[in-house]
């Protein structure tokens, strides 16, 4: 059975929702929206309506600032578009044999615990990309 398709506006629906709890959110969140009333923000929060792309694109930028809209797939995606810088292949620069060190000490024995592997991390819904 295939799990429903979390799009980045059920993902600004939600942060929504959990924004209108604290007094006086929807209101400082409407003025930095144009053409956007705190009814509409309430109704947008509760499902009766969809806002428009320019809307929804303000409501991103305010609500999670380092994310982007993107129109065509409706997913949040991050905002940050510098390219990925790699360490260098021989950073840290070798030792050597580490036995020929004056601070070497060998191991001790293992008796630690048997864990069981990590989970991997599931797809952030609502995000092009995922976790990584």
């Amino acid at each position: 059975m295939d799990e429903p398709t979390i799009t980045g506006t059920d993902v600004l629906r939600w942060t929504v929702k959990a924004r209108n709890k604290s007094p006086h959110a929807l209101s400082l969140i409407v003025r930095e929206i144009e053409g956007v009333g705190p009814g509409a923000l309430e109704d947008f929060a509760v499902g009766k309506v969809d806002l428009g792309v320019e809307a929804l694109q303000a409501l991103t930028k305010i609500l999670h600032p380092h994310a982007e809209f993107d129109v065509e797939t409706g997913m949040l995606r991050s905002a940050n578009k510098a390219p990925v810088i790699s360490m260098p292949a021989n950073y840290p620069p070798s030792i050597g044999d580490p036995t020929l060190l004056p601070t070497y000490q060998p191991p001790r024995p293992y008796s630690g615990f048997n864990l069981p592997p990590s989970p991997k991390p599931k797809k952030r819904p609502g995000w092009l990309g995922g976790w990584l």
